[in-house]
C-alpha cells in the first residue's frame, strides 16, 4: 500500500509519530507521501522525508492564505522558491482553490492569486503538483487550462468533483487520488468517479489526520487505514483489494518519480 497524501507532520502526531508509522509498516505501508501546508510545518515534513519510504512535497495550502496579504504572499513564495530549489521535496503542494472555505470575492482571488504564483514555480522547476479543490472544480480547471501545468503533471487530491468533469483533468496530465469518503455508506458520486477513472490514473490516500473513514468518522485518522480506502475502491471497481493496492503504488511511484524504497521504521 502506498499512501499518497497524508500530513504526518501535523500536531496531531507529535505525541506519537513513530508509532503511527510502525503501524501503518505492520500492515503492509510501503511508503507515503505527506503533503505540504505551509512553511511553518515545512522543515519537519523535509526531515520526516530523510525517512525511508517517506516522501514530501512542499506548498501553499488555500486555508493557509485566509487572512493574509499581497505582502505576505510574495514572501511566503518568495521562500517557497528556494525551498524547492534546495531539494528534499518530490513535488509542489498542497496548492489549490477551497470556495467553502473562502466565501467572499476577495478571499477567492486571492486564493486564485496564490494558485497562479504557485504554478508558475512548478512549471519552471518541473514538479508534479498536489491539487487541493473544493466546490471550485471549474473554475479551477479553467486556471490550470491557461496557465498551463508542468510536463511532469500532478494529482488532484481527495477528489470531490463529478465523474463527468475527471477527462478535463486527465487531458491535463492529473491523476486522481480517491480518499476515505469512498468508505462512507452516502457516496455514490465517489463511486461513480471510482469507475469513471481509468485504473493507470487511479491514487490512493488517507489525508490523515482528517476524514477518518466509516465508522470512526469522529476518531483521528491514521495511514494504516489506507486499507479501508483500497478496499472500498476495490469493491466498486469489482476486483481484489491487493490489486488496487499494487496499481496505485505503482501510478503513485511514477507520477512522483520515486524509487523503491520501501517504509523501513527502526
Amino acid at each position: 500500500m502506498f499512501d499518497a497524501h497524508c500530513h504526518l507532520d501535523f500536531e496531531a502526531f507529535d505525541a506519537d509519530r513513530d508509532a503511527v508509522l510502525l503501524d501503518a509498516q505492520s500492515v503492509g505501508m510501503s511508503g507515503l507521501i505527506i503533503a505540504g501546508y505551509d512553511r511553518e510545518r515545512r522543515a519537519l515534513a523535509r526531515s520526516l522525508a530523510e525517512r525511508a519510504g517517506i516522501w514530501a512535497t512542499a506548498g501553499l495550502h488555500p486555508w493557509a492564505l485566509l487572512g493574509k496579504d499581497d505582502a505576505w504572499l510574495e514572501r511566503e513564495l518568495e521562500a517557497l522558491h528556494g525551498d524547492l530549489l534546495a531539494g528534499g521535496f518530490c513535488g509542489l503542494g498542497e496548492l489549490g482553490l477551497d470556495f467553502y472555505r473562502a466565501t467572499e470575492p476577495a478571499d477567492r482571488a486571492f486564493q486564485q492569486k496564490a494558485f497562479v504564483g504557485q504554478l508558475a514555480i512548478a512549471r519552471e522547476l518541473d514538479l508534479p503538483l498536489v491539487i487541493h479543490a473544493v466546490k471550485c472544480h471549474n473554475s479551477l480547471y479553467e486556471i490550470l487550462r491557461q496557465e498551463g501545468v508542468p510536463k511532469s503533471g500532478g494529482m488532484m487530491h481527495g477528489y470531490s468533483g463529478s465523474a463527468r468533469q475527471i477527462g478535463n483533468f486527465l487531458m491535463l496530465n492529473l491523476d486522481i487520488s480517491i480518499g476515505t469518503p469512498a468508505t462512507y455508506p452516502d457516496a455514490h458520486k465517489l463511486r461513480d468517479v471510482i469507475l469513471a477513472t481509468p485504473g493507470d490514473r487511479l491514487l490512493v490516500e488517507t489525508d490523515a489526520p482528517d476524514r477518518a473513514p466509516h465508522p470512526d468518522r469522529h476518531l483521528r485518522n491514521t495511514p494504516a487505514l489506507l486499507a479501508l480506502v483500497i478496499a472500498a475502491v476495490a469493491k466498486a471497481r469489482g476486483c481484489k483489494p491487493d490489486e488496487i493496492a499494487r496499481q496505485c503504488e505503482r501510478n503513485t511511484r511514477r507520477r512522483f518519480q520515486l524509487g523503491d524504497e520501501r517504509l523501513s521504521v527502526a
